[in-house]
Order: C-alpha cells, then structure tokens, then sequence
C-alpha cells in the first residue's frame, strides 16, 4: 500500500481548508476596514 498519494491528498485538503479560512478571514478584515 503506497502512503504517499494519501499523504498529499490529505496535504491538498489542509491547505484547500487553510486557503478558504485564510480567504473568509482577509475578506472579514477587508470589510471590517471597509465599515
């Protein structure tokens, strides 16, 4: 059983939740600022 391709798919998933915490953040930041 090969560990890597599960290894980056977890790691693709990580950073695509990350990215989609990080984007809803800076845009919650933005609109702070913009209010």
């Amino acid at each position: 059983i090969e560990t890597s391709p599960v290894r980056c798919l977890a790691s693709q998933v990580t950073n695509a939740v990350c990215g989609a915490d990080f984007t809803v953040w800076l845009s919650s930041i933005q609109g702070s600022t913009i209010l």
